[in-house]
């Protein structure tokens, strides 16, 4: 009686172990999953903690209203790297800065698996997609901008700026070029690579867009810390003239997230981690938020280029996973979604059918 009551706990054990190890290999399977290219895929690049290499991309599918953690570490079995910035893409491939580990890391479309790394930056930030095949790179401590060759992935060569060079825009043949250690914004000539022109603007830039008339807005977020307030400043690309320099009470420093509509005619900023929205043909600063704070603490916001939903990034308490917090176009909130750690830029994928 002994050895069967052995036998057929034996057997109990052999068949509880059976399934666990089926259900795991059933969960890796779907953990692995590669998701299609021809579905819409909204890619949120999580930062991660200084040093620790851990920066990931979290993939949100908003077709079935489902985000899947760490992707980029799945499909690879390897870590993203050190402090993940900013991402775009061309016709087959993603273009992932991940700034502390001073690379750019090449993603095919189709399955998201790494194909190469662009290498020999000191500390890269954003990324703009030129003619002719190639890129444009902007460096926190570099003094230049890197001008990229994305056929040969190799650095072609440095356009020397002074200072912390941070988001750009191009504008037909003219690269923007925002800073955030000097008052002046500079302008590359994409034909030549070369430096052509600043425009003194009395304040450190980060951030800008282009409305639907074609001006451009350049945000100077403001700092407590060096007593310097925040203005948004109107461009007329035609003669780089300013047309017009709206100042933010002098209490209000910090200043996020220029974004614009699908449209092009209303611009937003976060303050304080309120949203606030402005006509484009007017120089008034709104008083009262378009969408209030849920004691989110905003690192950044982005906005879908069709539905012109709001992708609030909440980066918590910088160590904790952060949070995805989703609004209509009318900034009533739709959902919310954990994130990793420090969520800091969202890049959607444009679908085309």
């Amino acid at each position: 009686m002994k050895l069967l009551k052995r036998n057929s706990l034996s057997g109990i054990i052999v068949l509880f172990l059976f399934a666990f190890l089926m259900s795991c290999s059933k969960d890796e399977v779907e953990e692995k999953e590669i998701i299609s290219a021809d579905i819409e895929r909204v890619f949120i690049i999580n930062e991660g903690n200084f040093q620790w290499g851990n920066a990931g991309i979290s993939l949100f599918l908003p077709d079935s209203n489902k985000i899947i953690e760490d992707y980029y570490q799945q499909v690879n079995n390897q870590s993203l790297g050190d402090v993940a910035l900013s991402m775009i893409s061309d016709e087959s491939y993603f273009y992932i800065v991940v700034n502390n580990s001073s690379k750019i890391e090449v993603v095919d479309k189709r399955d998201f698996k790494r194909i190469e790394t662009i290498s020999g930056f000191n500390s890269p930030r954003y990324i703009v997609k030129g003619a002719n095949q190639k890129a444009y790179v902007s460096d926190l401590y570099e003094d230049a901008v890197y001008v990229i060759d994305l056929l040969s992935r190799k650095i072609l060569k440095q356009i020397p700026l002074a200072g912390w060079t941070e988001e750009m825009l191009l504008i037909e043949d003219k690269l923007y070029v925002t800073n955030l250690r000097t008052d002046y914004l500079y302008i590359i000539d994409v034909n030549t690579d070369e430096l052509t022109d600043s425009i003194y603007l009395a304040c450190k830039s980060y951030s800008l867009i282009e409305d639907n008339s074609g001006k451009l807005w350049v945000l100077c977020p403001g700092s407590s810390f060096d007593n310097e307030e925040a203005f948004l400043i109107s461009v007329n690309p035609v003669d780089n003239q300013l047309q017009h320099t709206i100042s933010f009470s002098p209490q209000v420093t910090g200043v996020k997230g220029l974004q614009k509509n699908a449209g092009g005619d209303k611009l937003f900023y976060a303050v304080n981690n309120d949203i606030f929205k402005k006509s484009a043909y007017n120089f008034d600063l709104p008083q009262t938020p378009f969408i209030e704070s849920q004691s989110q603490n905003i690192y950044d916001f982005f906005i879908h280029p069709v539905t012109n939903d709001f992708y609030v990034l909440d980066a918590k308490d910088y160590n904790s996973r952060g949070a995805l917090f989703i609004y209509d176009s009318e900034g009533n909130f739709k959902e919310k979604f954990k994130t990793g750690i420090i969520p800091t830029f969202v890049y959607f994928e444009r679908i085309e059918k």
